[in-house]
């Protein structure tokens, strides 16, 4: 009996175990889904700012699927644009499909304290449309700077439009059938009383009629022919 019960349990957690993951693997698809179809967005140059870098990450993670900085920087060095210049940015992130990429300059200061620039630029264009100053102390970003990353970071980055679905009419006019033109109607056949009228009433139109027959004061015929006597 308990061997039984045991086997049955066992059984049991099986489909159990194989339903949850087989419903993980379903939801893991979707959200990878989601995230394929979002907008995207490349992060470089915040290794050293560990705090920046978390924030920044959170920040662009709920509206765009981020890029990954050795993802970009192994595209900058087969596209030969390592600089972040407005040209190799733009250049870059035409390979990548970025709609702007994010990047940093850190300058360490005196007491521990470190000047992060966190710069935006436009991925079409490569100009700069985006800049914030923070202060880093021990791993901590300023009040200011954390507000200012808050409410407007990548505020500027529009998506990209979706592209406009065709007219239903148009895409129905496509798909439906040519009409069929109609066939010529055969002429009725003729019956035999047509057969038989057909040639007396084409001789009857053909023929001209007789001139009025000329009588004399007897009531006899004059024949036009025949000389008077």
């Amino acid at each position: 009996m308990r061997e039984a019960w045991l086997t049955r349990t066992g059984r049991t957690l099986a489909v159990v175990l194989a339903v949850a993951m087989a419903a993980s693997a379903c939801g893991g698809a979707q959200v990878r889904g989601e995230e394929a179809n979002r907008p995207r967005v490349a992060i470089v140059g915040l290794k050293k700012v560990a705090a920046v870098r978390e924030r920044v990450e959170e920040i662009a993670g709920r509206r765009f699927e981020i890029i990954s900085e050795a993802e970009y920087r192994a595209a900058a060095r087969r596209l030969k644009a390592r600089k972040m210049t407005r040209r190799h940015v733009a250049k870059v992130a035409a390979h990548l499909g970025a709609v702007a990429v994010v990047h940093a300059r850190v300058k360490k200061r005196r007491r521990g304290r470190q000047q992060v620039t966190v710069v935006v630029r436009d991925g079409e264009s490569g100009k700069v449309i985006e800049s914030y100053k923070l202060t880093v102390r021990r791993g901590t970003i300023a009040r200011s700077g954390r507000r200012a990353l808050d409410q407007r970071l990548l505020t500027s980055v529009e998506p990209p439009p979706p592209p406009e679905p065709e007219p239903a009419e148009a895409t129905a006019a496509a798909e439906a059938p040519a009409p069929e033109e109609p066939a010529p109607e055969a002429a009725p056949p003729e019956s035999d009383a047509d057969a038989d009228r057909a040639p007396d009433e084409a001789g009857a139109e053909e023929e001209a009629p007789l001139p009025p027959v000329q009588v004399d004061e007897s009531g006899q015929a004059i024949d036009d022919e025949m000389p008077p006597l």
